[in-house]
């Protein structure tokens, strides 16, 4: 964190997130830096971008039946999703250690895909 960037960042190569600092006050909205990988909604274009991601054996192997490598299916879907603003998720977590954290993340490629609902993506919840 910095005074210029008061909150902490996060990036690979399926998402960028921000957590933390002036986030933590869930009146604030993510200020217009963090959205690195995705335009906002009303800046996206008018007319919708249609993709087809093909699958094989349940994983994701193209974006309109180009087949790519997996880190280079992943850099497609982030730009065609992130040009739609396609992906951007403010959420509040709960966490393991008894304490809440908002973060806002920005993943266009996930929210381009269905892969998300596979075992591997899920993740472990307190249930609290």
């Amino acid at each position: 964190m910095t005074k210029a960037k008061p909150y902490s960042t996060d990036r690979n190569l399926l998402h960028i997130s921000f957590e933390g600092g002036i986030l933590e006050n869930t009146w604030n909205e993510p200020s217009k830096d963090m959205f690195v990988m995705s335009v906002a909604p009303e800046d996206a274009p008018d007319r919708p971008t249609y993709i087809e991601v093909g699958f094989k054996q349940g994983n994701p192997v193209s974006v309109n039946g180009e087949r790519l490598s997996p880190a280079t299916l992943l850099a497609r879907l982030n730009t065609l999703g992130g040009r739609n603003g396609v992906g951007r998720v403010d959420i509040v977590e709960n966490r393991y250690v008894g304490m809440k954290s908002r973060g806002s993340t920005r993943h266009p490629a996930g929210r381009s895909s269905e892969w998300r609902t596979r075992p591997w993506s899920r993740s472990p919840w307190t249930g609290k």
